[in-house]
């Protein structure tokens, strides 16, 4: 029995369609492993945000920067 080449080309377009539909799993799996990895950011709720209020000091931003040789203050390049 030969096959005709309109018959070859039917098999081959078959077998690549089955090709690309397991790579598509593959990617689809990796991709699902990639993203489940990556942690949701946790939000801050309100009472913490009201925590950080009442602990912050004023000008502590400054004096941070100020230690380490910075000084936002002062115009000089």
């Amino acid at each position: 029995m030969t096959l005709t080449v309109e018959d070859e080309l039917r098999r081959r377009i078959a077998e690549l369609e089955e090709d690309v539909a397991d790579l598509r799993r593959e990617r689809k799996e990796l991709r699902d492993i990639l993203c489940a990895r990556v942690p949701a950011p946790k939000e801050t709720s309100d009472e913490e945000y009201m925590e950080m209020m009442r602990n912050h000091v004023p000008g502590s931003g400054l004096k941070f920067l100020q230690s380490l040789g910075i000084d936002p203050l002062t115009r000089e390049p």
